[in-house]
This record gives C-alpha cells, sequence and structure tokens, in this order.
C-alpha cells in the first residue's frame, strides 16, 4: 500500500511539471516551442481559455497570432525556456556570441501595424528562425519567428 502511495505522488508530480509549459518547451529557430510551431499551430489549438494564456504568460511566454489564428511568433522572457543550444533570458550578451556566433544586430522597433511606438530594447540580434532582445548586456527576450523571417 506504501509503495502505491509513493507511485501516485510521483505520477501526480510528473503530470503537474509536464502541464507548466517551462519545463518541457524547448525554444527552436524556425520550428517553435515543443508542440507550438510557427506558421501551423492554430490559437484555438491550445489557448481554448484565459486561465490557460494566464498560465503561459505567468511562466513569461507570450504569442502572436496572424489574422487566421495561425501562430506567428513566439517570446519567451522567463528563465525556465532555453533555446536548443542552451540560451536562456538572463544569459551574457557575450555568451549568445560565443554560442550563436556573429549576426545582425540593429536597433528593435515596436510596431502596431505600420507605425513604430517604441524601441525594443538596446539592440537585437538577428539570426534565421531567431530573434536576442538584448537589455543592459543581458538577453532579455527570445522571439521564434518562421524560417527567413
Amino acid at each position: 500500500m506504501k509503495q502505491l502511495l509513493v507511485v501516485a505522488v510521483i505520477v501526480t508530480i510528473a503530470s503537474a511539471q509536464a502541464e507548466r509549459p517551462g519545463t518541457y518547451c524547448v525554444l527552436v529557430a524556425g520550428v517553435g516551442c515543443g508542440n507550438l510551431v510557427v506558421h501551423k499551430t492554430k490559437r484555438s489549438d491550445f489557448l481554448g481559455d484565459a486561465q490557460t494564456d494566464k498560465r503561459f504568460a505567468s511562466e513569461g511566454l507570450d504569442f502572436s497570432f496572424g489574422p487566421d489564428g495561425v501562430l506567428d511568433t513566439i517570446v519567451a522572457t522567463g528563465k525556465v525556456f532555453k533555446t536548443n543550444l542552451g540560451i536562456r533570458p538572463g544569459d551574457e550578451e557575450k555568451q549568445l556570441q560565443r554560442v550563436y556566433g556573429t549576426a545582425r544586430v540593429a536597433k528593435g522597433t515596436l510596431r502596431k501595424g505600420d507605425v513604430e511606438i517604441g524601441a525594443l530594447g538596446d539592440r537585437v540580434w538577428y539570426y534565421p528562425g531567431i530573434r536576442f532582445v538584448i537589455v543592459k548586456g543581458r538577453v532579455w527576450a527570445i522571439e521564434i519567428v518562421p524560417p527567413g523571417s
């Protein structure tokens, strides 16, 4: 009976961890994060209610969608998320360059449609399918975009 209780506790903990997006979601350039695939996954496939949206946001994962409701970009700011090469929000810019190599670096801008509404960090490192927003010498956010973006 005691062994059965231990197994039940382990299964409960494991399933609770699987529910948390950061415990299973590795960011892959041009692809997505876990089963969330840019330009393929629909909003209705994983964001069925406000509570799920809040759960992702509280972990530091945000999404944008095209007019058709298909996932356009994934933005990770939570330190539980990392790329398949091991870079996380909070890592030093020097480490990013060591791991990913040189990139096009430019000022990032926030836009609403065609209107520029502000700056995005100090600079952005642009690689195929992935962007890193830098603030004060550290990765502040990682954005997964479709290949060729």
